[in-house]
């Protein structure tokens, strides 16, 4: 066979070959196409070219390895995004591995999540999608027997950090409008129609395994923020959010379904509460005495447990900050913080989920609305509020139901103000996070700053919801966090 080497491949030596192990990574990004949609073109010492299909690879590797074919003689080329793509993604095995235990430096992480931005902006929307679907597949065949081994737990970090990294790029198309080709944007609405689909099911995935396996919640968040994503900038800051936040919603939903729980710490320490409640509807300029549980939660204290809306919530939490990932060092670099950078990242997040990703509505509310912190932060709420608000009507505080918030009837949405909590959790520990915080080492300041700084200075996190999470912190941590509870002696409400 004697064809053309095409403008868009690229030398590539048999020993580059070998070394990026070209047959098992190909799989994920060659799925679902067929055999010669990515094929090495082998020229020789006089000019006869061979086409050999990449899951033919191994026969091309092994002829060399015989001396069938001459390796000083011959010359290969390969797609070159597909090369560029190969190559990176031996870098980032490199870092990744350098270390036992996945234990990596802050820079060496960092890297990694630049190498995989570059990676994902190296091919096409068509090869994204490909190499989601075969990571998705990946994914299944792996979590089918789990058994919390160090491997699987890795590829579930690895897959939400490709996710990530993907996303990242994606935000920068949707929100830069990056040129396509003419091919590309013919069929681009399809392809990101498709490849929405794809990160939600896989994000599915995850969401389900942890569901279906309770203990799996709390052993990942612990893996993910004590061992390779204790460091603060984004990536590791979704995760450690991702995992913890399905864990919280796991256990509040064990103790709201216990009726004792709701009687003796929510009922009979309510007017503990009443305070707060009263500021918060003060914000909004509504004189309303607070009397009950059902003053402040519209129908009352309440379990979330459909599966599908657990699944579309956490897929909310997951994308929260996707706005970030332009930016990959926005927890690194926080004495650059500016008002202008934080709420830039939400209307980023915003456009990207309704414009880009066409999330559903759950999922775009979640992540939309949790920097609103009563009335005292930014967002979408609160510029809503404005415009729509009728005083008149009766109002609660939280509602389950996302339009009771979107027609202003209720001051905010309950999947949102659990995200606020495990969110500035998050950012506010992250700087302190070392292997000895599952001691309890810093977690009792982080909890109280959020007290004094974000409940009792000025009311932005919900204060039954945050006693809930004191809670759950200490189920996690194996210590009493009592001391911080808004019900306890200690609370003072400076007016």
């Amino acid at each position: 066979m004697n064809i053309n080497i095409p403008n868009n491949y690229d030398k590539i030596s048999i020993e580059e070959l070998k070394i990026i192990n070209i047959k098992d990574e190909i799989k994920k990004i060659c799925y679902g196409e067929g055999s010669d949609y990515y094929y090495v073109i082998c020229k020789d010492d006089i000019g006869i070219t061979t086409k050999f299909p990449i899951d033919k690879i191994d026969l091309l590797l092994e002829l060399f390895e015989n001396n069938k074919l001459r390796k000083s003689s011959n010359q290969c080329y390969i797609l070159k995004t597909l090369k560029k793509y190969l190559l990176v993604k031996r870098k980032i095995d490199d870092i990744k591995y350098k270390k036992d235990d996945f234990n990596i430096s802050n820079k060496e992480l960092l890297d990694l999540s630049s190498v995989k931005h570059n990676l994902f902006a190296s091919i096409t929307l068509k090869d994204k999608f490909n190499y989601i679907n075969g990571l998705h597949e990946e994914l299944l065949d792996n979590l089918k027997d789990f058994k919390y081994d160090v491997k699987q737990v890795s590829l579930i970090m690895d897959t939400m950090h490709d996710i990530s990294a993907m996303l990242g790029n994606l935000t920068n198309d949707f929100i830069i409008k990056k040129q396509y080709s003419h091919l590309e944007k013919t069929n681009r609405k399809n392809i990101e129609a498709l490849l929405s689909h794809s990160i939600s099911e896989i994000i599915n995935t995850i969401t389900k395994f942890i569901i279906e396996n309770k203990f799996a919640a709390e052993n990942l968040y612990i893996y993910s923020a004590a061992k390779l994503f204790k460091l603060g900038f984004i990536t590791p800051h979704l995760m450690r959010v991702y995992f913890m936040y399905i864990d919280f919603l796991l256990y509040y939903n064990d103790i709201i379904s216990n009726t004792d729980y709701i009687a003796t710490e929510v009922i009979n320490n309510f007017s503990q509460y009443k305070n707060y409640y009263e500021r918060i509807f003060a914000k909004f300029n509504i004189n309303k005495t607070v009397e009950n549980i059902e003053d402040v939660f519209k129908g009352g204290l309440k379990t979330i447990t459909d599966n599908i809306e657990i699944e579309e919530i956490a897929r909310g939490v997951f994308l929260h900050d996707i706005g970030k990932c332009l930016d990959l060092t926005y927890f690194v670099k926080m004495q650059e913080e500016s008002t202008e950078r934080t709420e830039r990242h939400l209307s980023n997040t915003y456009h990207v989920l309704s414009k880009g990703l066409k999330g559903v509505n759950m999922v775009l509310y979640t992540a939309a609305f949790h920097h609103e912190y009563y009335g005292l932060g930014y967002g979408l709420f609160n510029s809503m509020y404005e415009v729509k608000a009728d005083n008149t009507t009766e109002k609660n505080i939280i509602s389950y139901d996302l339009k009771d918030v979107l027609d202003c009837n209720c001051l905010s949405y309950f999947p949102a103000k659990m995200l606020e909590i495990v969110d500035v959790y998050d950012s506010t520990l992250y700087p302190t996070m070392l292997n000895q915080i599952y001691k309890g080492k810093n977690i009792s300041g982080t909890l109280s700053i959020m007290h004094d700084e974000y409940i009792n200075k000025k009311t932005k996190l919900d204060p039954i919801l945050f006693d809930i999470f004191l809670g759950y912190m200490g189920n996690l941590v194996h210590k009493d966090f009592s001391a911080h509870k808004i019900s306890s002696e200690n609370t003072i409400l400076d007016k």
